[in-house]
């Protein structure tokens, strides 16, 4: 584990680290969230009766912002805001978790499993290691492949080797169907016996099903998982994002109350001679505490790093003409120059995510559980694995894409991160196997 390695900002090792399996944790939720608007329908009656769990010194009722002035972010506005998302820091995190396993690790240490949970967006950090590590990349068989033995996919495994390898997406080495399992039984039995270090990557829907039928814990050691992001850590991330282009500074607040959704960018609140009169402003006019947005979003998007981030991209929310702040809103007078912008959220409980259909089936049930439980599936494939004709099951999928709950790239449907909590609390409900994350 020696090659060279891009090192970590000081920041790195609090925001981002790979844990095993036994020691992860999700975010806890705020005190007072039992129900989630959109799930049970039910959140109307009881927001009466909740009071403080939004951190709200305004009204929903009366807010803070006139509706009628929100809209959408533009588009190169967002992605200054909320860019994509770069893994790079995470990278160097799944290098040190994985250099203490093989040097510390048990005999089997030798096979180590890397957990993706779903809609992370992280799957590609595996690869990236692999490609930094000079390690064998170990491609997977194509569908049909799996149903005739994959003869030629489990070939570089029975090579006599010492080179190190990677299986980046274990998910695509199996179908949930009788005759779907007799290559991934294959390459687990070679895996077992061989003497060079793997590292292989799976799909958290895929290990909770493979570890049910196949005992993988029984075989191998814990496998790694990237730590959730709670409320401190998101509110980080985002903050960060938000600095990263240097292009823009923005103020994130809230539409009932103008309070802050994030801290204040420093380049806002850095000690500065020539604006001491706008500093102290600044600081008599912003609260010192910020809103529980990121609590209560963190905890709806179970940590997941991708998943937080689309929701807050959803979320995000800009005022044309420019927002006429009150006479007493000194913050609001004070981003007056081109380059400074606030960006609106309404409080979590009056947001509005992707939600199921309120009429479902056994369509729409085993369509989502299987795009879960394979990560990513074309349509052929899918009307392979379901009792229903290719006609009605491209109905549903284009019925669940028009509510955002599922999206088609390059050919293969999966799960989109926005939609994904929605989909996983009612999969949950029906009393599907879920993955543990």
């Amino acid at each position: 584990m020696s090659d060279a390695q891009p090192q970590p900002d000081r920041n790195t090792v609090e925001l981002w680290k790979y844990v095993s399996l036994d020691q992860y944790v999700r975010p806890k939720s705020p005190a007072g969230e039992a129900v989630r608007k959109g799930f049970l329908g039910l959140w109307d009656k009881l927001q009466k009766g909740l009071t403080g769990n939004d951190g709200n010194d305004g009204s929903v009722d009366h807010p803070y912002v006139d509706q009628a002035l929100l809209h959408s972010v533009p588009q190169q506005l967002l992605d200054d805001a909320a860019p994509e998302p770069n893994w790079n820091d995470l990278t160097v995190a799944l290098d040190e978790a994985l250099e203490e396993r093989f040097l510390n690790g048990s005999p089997a240490s030798h096979v180590q499993f890397v957990v993706l949970p779903s809609c992370s967006g992280t799957d590609g950090v595996l690869l990236h290691w692999s490609l930094i590590k000079k390690w064998q990349i170990i491609t997977p068989p194509d569908p049909a492949e799996i149903f005739h033995g994959g003869q030629e996919s489990l070939a570089p495994l029975r090579i006599s080797s010492s080179e190190n390898f990677v299986i980046p997406h274990l998910e695509r080495w199996y179908m949930r169907h009788h005759d779907g399992l007799t290559v991934i039984r294959k390459l687990i039995a070679l895996l077992a016996a061989r003497a060079p270090r793997c590292v292989i990557g799976v799909n958290s829907w895929s290990w909770a099903y493979l570890n049910k039928v196949l005992n993988l814990g029984t075989y191998f050691q814990t496998p790694l998982i990237l730590q959730a992001l709670d409320q401190q850590r998101l509110t980080t991330w985002l903050k960060g994002l938000a600095g990263r282009t240097g292009r823009k500074i923005f103020v994130f607040r809230q539409t009932d109350n103008g309070n802050l959704v994030l801290p204040l960018p420093s380049s806002l609140i850095q000690p500065d001679t020539n604006e001491s009169a706008q500093q102290q402003m600044l600081e008599d006019s912003v609260s010192a505490k910020t809103t529980k947005f990121t609590w209560h979003l963190a905890s709806y998007a179970r940590g997941i790093p991708l998943v937080a981030w689309a929701i807050w991209r959803y979320c995000l929310r800009s005022t044309q003409p420019a927002f006429t702040a009150d006479e007493d809103d000194k913050l609001a007078k004070a981003l007056r120059s081109d380059d400074e912008h606030t960006v609106w959220l309404k409080p979590w409980s009056a947001t509005e995510l992707p939600a199921m259909p309120g009429k479902t089936n056994n369509i729409h049930i085993f369509t989502l559980h299987n795009l879960l439980l394979h990560g990513q599936l074309e349509i052929e494939w899918l009307a392979h694995l379901l009792p229903f004709s290719t006609a009605d099951l491209l109905t549903t999928l284009k019925q669940l894409a028009s509510l955002q709950l599922i999206e088609l790239e390059k050919g293969m449907w999966r799960v989109a991160p926005l939609g994904y909590p929605s989909i996983r609390n009612f999969l949950q409900r029906e009393g599907y196997l879920l993955d543990s994350f």
